[in-house]
């Protein structure tokens, strides 16, 4: 009984908020549904479509020769694609290749949740020119921002695949793959799968852009970084923002650890792809903890030391900086040894 009288209290409570705010929700809404129809799918179905026929085509294999990425993780070279795929087309899409591989059979289930953990990133053109260009007016920012998410993506994924939550069995990453279904490249199919795929993003991201706007009428007279804090764990784009708006340490902080985490609403996207297929998504939330955590400093890093003109908080003094500094290379250092180990290995 009380596993279920707390989800019904939340429930309640969410449907309360959106009736007493219906109309910022409503207009929100709208305004969400516009952005998906202008920017959303514009940018996101066509590298679905091609998504989709690189796994079902059996291209994935290719392009994980030429590009061996998924050397870091002990996956089979097939699993390069998602990784790529996620880095250069942004999220859901590097986990719905990566759901796609599992389909098929080149992965298992335990490397598909492995290669998930580490496929989910925010795509350059959304980094680099509307958060770094259009949000905080410094195309220099998004590019590091971009940079760094990749750097610290690989670093929380080596920590939590290789040292806190090691696979017990993954085949060789030399290029052995299971057994898998006859490849052949279905373009309608691919289409198809794109077309749902879409739908699916944009309900999501209608949902928690509708939620933000009631959380934020809610928390109209809440202390500004306890705002940041709630829409940097809900939906990352509404969080980098309202930070540009505030320039302080904190909100640069939450940047960087909004971008890196990802927020409710892509775990959700993630979701929808991967609850049919009983994956678990223990690994990817913890990664994108960790990674969310590691941007977010060293977002604090590059602006208090690259740009001079930012007003630092009181709090926030060089020797601390110094050992976040040291963290980080300490942790990068450590990677580097770690691919280093891989790549002769393989």
């Amino acid at each position: 009984m009380k596993n279920k009288l707390y989800p019904t209290i939340a429930i309640i409570a969410l449907a309360v908020l959106f009736t007493v705010f219906s109309e910022t929700a409503a207009q929100s809404a709208l305004d969400s549904m516009e952005n998906c129809i202008k920017n959303i799918i514009p940018s996101l179905f066509p590298f679905m479509v091609i998504s989709s026929m690189i796994t079902n085509s059996g291209a994935s294999e290719i392009l994980g020769k030429i590009f061996p990425i998924a050397k870091l993780y002990s996956l089979p070279l097939c699993a390069s694609a998602p990784i790529i795929i996620g880095s250069i087309c942004g999220f859901p899409l590097g986990a719905k290749a990566a759901t796609e591989l599992y389909e098929r059979g080149y992965i298992s289930k335990t490397e598909t949740e492995v290669l998930i953990s580490v496929s989910n990133n925010t795509g350059p053109s959304f980094i680099i020119f509307v958060i770094g260009a259009k949000y905080w007016n410094d195309i220099k920012f998004g590019i590091f921002l971009y940079i760094a998410q990749i750097i610290c993506s690989v670093i929380a994924g080596i920590i939590v695949n290789s040292l806190i939550l090691p696979p017990k069995q993954l085949k060789s990453f030399v290029g052995n793959t299971i057994k898998c279904k006859e490849t052949h490249l279905n373009i309608a199919k691919s289409i198809s799968s794109a077309s749902f795929s879409s739908l699916t993003i944009c309900g999501f991201i209608t949902f928690f852009s509708s939620l933000n706007s009631v959380l934020s009428n809610l928390l109209c007279f809440a202390p500004i970084n306890l705002k940041l804090t709630i829409l940097g764990i809900l939906e990352f784009s509404d969080a980098a923002l309202l930070s540009s708006e505030y320039k302080s340490i904190f909100c640069v902080f939450i940047c960087g650890f909004a971008i890196g985490w990802s927020g409710l609403s892509v775990f959700c996207q993630t979701l929808s792809f991967t609850s049919a297929l009983n994956l678990s998504l223990k690994r990817c939330v913890l990664t994108k903890l960790i990674q969310g955590i590691l941007l977010g400093i060293s977002s604090v890093i590059y602006f208090t030391k690259i740009n001079t003109n930012m007003i630092i908080d009181k709090f926030i003094n060089t020797p601390l900086l110094q050992a976040l500094l040291f963290v980080i290379l300490t942790l990068f250092c450590i990677c580097i040894i770690y691919i280093i180990k891989k790549c002769k290995g393989a």
